[in-house]
């Protein structure tokens, strides 16, 4: 678990299934601190739950994810760059069974319970010469 601006880690429990990761950003970009500074002129309220994404992480229940899972910063980047908010949806219409983008954006991260699925979303994104990577949680 990562707090304040990252600088305070609490290691948690690995889970007990091996969740997977595509990774992706297409050529949008942003300027961090423009993205910082629309924020703090608007903020939006955390509507998501860490004890949930914890909980999900470290019993293997990767239904709680979804609903945990929350970044302020997509309301204000998906109305001014609605291609990031297409890409998460992408992910998802792939077989992610939870997407969010990462940060400030514009990378977006895609969930998957089966390795297979996430392979094969992977592919097409790169099919479509989108930036894209491979991973799974430890």
């Amino acid at each position: 678990l990562c707090q304040g601006i990252g600088e305070m880690i609490t290691p948690i429990a690995s889970p007990s299934r091996r969740l997977y990761v595509v990774v992706a950003k297409n050529a949008q970009k942003l300027s961090t601190a423009k993205v910082y500074s629309d924020f703090d002129s608007s903020p939006v309220e955390f509507t998501g739950s860490h004890t949930d994404v914890i909980r999900a992480l470290e019993s293997g229940n990767f239904s709680l994810l979804k609903d945990g899972m929350c970044n302020v910063f997509e309301e204000g980047i998906f109305s001014k760059c609605p291609e990031v908010s297409s890409l998460r949806e992408r992910l998802s219409e792939l077989g992610a069974f939870a997407a969010r983008m990462t940060g400030a954006g514009p990378t977006v991260f895609g969930l998957f319970e089966k390795r297979h699925l996430a392979e094969r979303a992977l592919s097409v994104l790169r099919t479509d010469r989108i930036l894209s990577y491979f991973a799974y949680i430890l």
